[in-house]
């Protein structure tokens, strides 16, 4: 069970979030703000350095050592999409302040925390030099390394066929043309520019926390919540199959597919189960048990549902000899699903595995916070509206739900020995 209320702050809002479970509380602020191919590449920039250090925490081991001082406190950053919107966060997890007798704990929280998003590491309107070209290093060497990982590789140039799809893979060029001062301008802009919440919540005295919070968080900002959280991806009139040839021993192909005009209840709870079926229930899933277990056409199969760009995503990676019937099989899988070609015990065992889980993630405070956060900026479900809604899906959910599949693009990245190339 938890109370929730919402304080309007001049530039943000403060979600006060009282639970009754949990020894850890959080403190998380949200930057929104509109994302473009250009402004993507900066702000990841951004967001690795902000998470790299601040003005006062120039290191990691500075960071740690004071983090061991504030009882294993964790700060950190992520940095996602949902649909055109782009979200910047910033947290920090710490012990109840019950169990720490200390007067001035949740201010050496709230301070520590802030020295990193009000306080970043910036002199003369730029951001350190030093600092600039360790991350500028860590980013280059992170593209580099997604041309070793064969399946990461072929869903990078999978997806980046679709117009949504944004990713620093491939963007050298533009990464080596920021500058230290382009991020201040970027910093500057994320607190101006941005529509802000901050989410305070854990089972202690979370309207304290967020007292003292407020007194220090001072922000001129006056950002709008216009954003666009989901994506109508265009339809494509032939199916699209691209190829590349790899220095790879296996071929990956990765199977695009368009999910049209979803309900809500199909976008959070049918969406769910549909997938568990065809493909994230492992050895009990349709693709696994059949590409893998029955054909022998793979070696590894995977699906997942991007509910906030309406995408069905296939990956596998097998013998190239076997693309061909590789992709009518899938074909075949899901029209089978679309027909009600499936055992409905399938189906209860999927609904109660997933259950099952949910429970337990009811157990995690950061799953709780992101179910709340996103239902706040969507007015999508809530975890216990997906929890009710699981055991309402039929048969005939995921049947209606399988119509609206349609192929958008296959992506063949090739092993390099095959000859027929």
């Amino acid at each position: 069970m938890i109370k929730t209320k919402i304080l309007k702050e001049k530039g943000y809002n403060i979600h006060v979030i009282k639970t009754n479970k949990y020894k850890t509380s959080k403190i998380a602020i949200d930057f929104n703000l509109p994302v473009t191919k250009e402004n993507y590449i900066i702000y990841y920039f951004l967001a690795s350095m902000m998470n790299e250090g601040s003005f006062l925490y120039k290191t990691r081991r500075s960071k740690a050592i004071k983090e061991e001082e504030l009882y294993n406190a964790r700060y950190f950053i992520s940095y996602n999409l949902m649909g055109d919107a782009l979200v910047f966060n910033m947290s920090i997890f710490f012990i109840n302040e019950e169990y720490i007798k200390e007067e001035n704990y949740i201010n050496d929280i709230i301070d520590y925390f802030l020295s990193f998003v009000l306080n970043p590491n910036v002199k003369d309107n730029k951001f350190s030099l030093s600092m600039f070209r360790l991350v500028k290093k860590q980013i280059l060497d992170y593209i580099n390394s997604i041309n070793e990982n064969a399946l990461y590789l072929a869903n990078e140039k999978a997806f980046s066929y679709l117009d949504f799809f944004y990713t620093i893979y491939g963007k050298e060029k533009e990464i080596k043309k920021i500058t230290p001062s382009i991020l201040y301008d970027c910093y500057v802009s994320l607190l101006k520019d941005s529509l802000i919440n901050v989410y305070i919540m854990g089972n202690t005295d979370v309207d304290n926390i967020a007292n003292i919070f407020k007194n220090k968080f001072k922000i001129n900002n006056n950002c709008k919540d216009n954003l666009n959280y989901y994506i109508k991806v265009k339809d494509k009139k032939t199916l699209v199959i691209k190829e590349e040839i790899s220095v790879f021993k296996q071929s990956h192909l990765v199977y695009l597919f368009n999910i049209d005009n979803l309900t809500e209840k199909e976008r959070n709870v049918t969406t769910v189960v549909f997938n568990y079926l065809l493909g994230s229930g492992g050895l009990n899933s349709k693709l696994y048990s059949i590409l893998r277990e029955k054909k022998k056409y793979c070696y590894r199969v995977s699906s997942n549902i991007l509910k906030y760009s309406n995408i069905l995503s296939i990956s596998i990676s097998y013998a190239k000899e076997n693309t061909n019937k590789i992709i009518k099989e899938i074909d075949n899988i899901i029209e089978d699903l679309a027909c009600g070609n499936f055992d409905n015990q399938d189906l209860v065992y999927a609904i109660n595995n997933l259950y099952e889980t949910l429970e337990n993630e009811k157990e995690k405070d950061h799953i709780v916070l992101s179910y709340y956060i996103r239902k706040y900026l969507t007015k999508s479900y809530g975890i216990n509206e997906v929890s009710k809604t699981l055991k309402l899906i039929t048969k005939e959910d995921i049947m209606v739900l399988a119509k609206k599949i349609k192929s958008n693009l296959i992506f063949i990245l090739s092993e390099a020995n095959d000859e027929n190339n």
